[in-house]
């Protein structure tokens, strides 16, 4: 009983941080600056890892890269819908805007 009381408790302790983290993502803007060629493609792409560690230094918190929802690397500039995949229920949604980098 005790550890099904203490998993419970743990369980809504992660549940809670996430509502926070979530409240917190949610509408974000995350700008990325990338290396572009002529025709505005990047000689890159920008992957969930880029996102992460970027959200990562917008909130203190660590975001593991695959909670960020990438289907495909972008490859262009412009800003894009990312999903963060908190918990089994919870997600947010932050604009990623990939800017061209200044030489």
């Amino acid at each position: 009983e005790a550890h099904k009381e203490a998993d419970a408790r743990r369980a809504a302790k992660v549940e809670a941080e996430a509502e926070s983290l979530a409240e917190q993502l949610n509408g974000t803007e995350v700008v990325i600056a990338a290396k572009v060629g002529n025709q505005g493609r990047l000689y890159g792409a920008v992957t969930n890892a880029h996102v992460a560690t970027e959200l990562q230094k917008l909130t203190g918190k660590p975001i593991d890269r695959r909670r960020v929802l990438l289907h495909d690397p972008i490859r262009s500039l412009g800003t894009y819908p990312v999903e963060i995949h908190l918990t089994s229920s919870l997600s947010a949604t932050v604009n990623v805007t990939v800017q061209g980098e200044e030489a």
